[in-house]
């Protein structure tokens, strides 16, 4: 059912931050990568 979904139990944050974590993870790195290119390559990059 949608208890397992409704945002007052601690287990479904829980579930819904593990679910970004990898999103707000990858982003840095990304970025990062979008820097060293830019330098590489020229600002078209």
């Amino acid at each position: 059912g949608g208890w397992g979904y409704a945002e007052e139990f601690p287990v479904a944050r829980y579930v819904a931050d593990a679910l970004v974590l990898p999103i707000f993870e990858g982003v840095e790195p990304i970025l990062e990568l979008k820097v060293i290119g830019r330098q590489l390559l020229g600002d078209g990059a």
